[in-house]
């Protein structure tokens, strides 16, 4: 059985959170995801927001809703750092466990949404790939023992994210 969820950041920007997550229980999804826990989106544009994981907690119970996962790291928001970037990798990992698992569990949220980082030209690609998958072992030793999946994303460099690193699934 097929599962669709619902990224309410772009579709249902303009509305606040509480009426994102009411709007999705009433169009009849059960999943739905959102880009940041300290970053909103307003409809046009990111903007400074921490997320309110206790009401989101309650709506998902209220409604029988899932999160299926949040940004833990990203240039844009979450937690500003890269994987590839070896520099980044213990502030990866300890708000992995000090911030982003414990919002998870308190809204039942099982996946972990990671980028890449941008491009640096400081770093070579193979450099570069080599800390991400290192970082991504690190990760996951962590995740693991908290029944959590790390997704990997690459971001579209054509229209709205053009120095990500990962830009394709290749």
């Amino acid at each position: 059985m097929h599962r669709l969820g619902v990224c309410i950041e772009p579709i249902f920007g303009d509305m606040p959170y509480k009426k994102r997550i009411e709007t999705v229980a009433m169009l009849g999804f059960k999943y739905y995801e959102f880009w940041f826990h300290n970053t909103g989106f307003n409809g046009s544009s990111l903007i400074e927001e921490e997320k309110d994981f206790e009401m989101l907690a309650e709506l998902n119970h209220k409604y029988g809703l899932t999160t299926t996962c949040f940004v833990h790291c990203h240039p844009d928001g979450g937690i500003k750092a890269s994987l590839i970037n070896k520099d980044d990798r213990n502030l990866i990992l300890d708000t992995l466990g000090e911030i982003i698992i414990p919002l998870a569990k308190k809204i039942g949220c099982k996946g972990i949404i990671n980028g890449s980082g941008n491009v640096n030209t400081s770093i070579s690609t193979q450099t570069a790939v080599e800390n991400m998958i290192e970082t991504l072992i690190h990760i996951a030793k962590v995740v693991e023992k908290e029944d959590i999946t790390v997704l990997l994303e690459p971001w579209n460099t054509k229209i709205d994210h053009p120095y990500n690193f990962l830009s394709d699934p290749d």
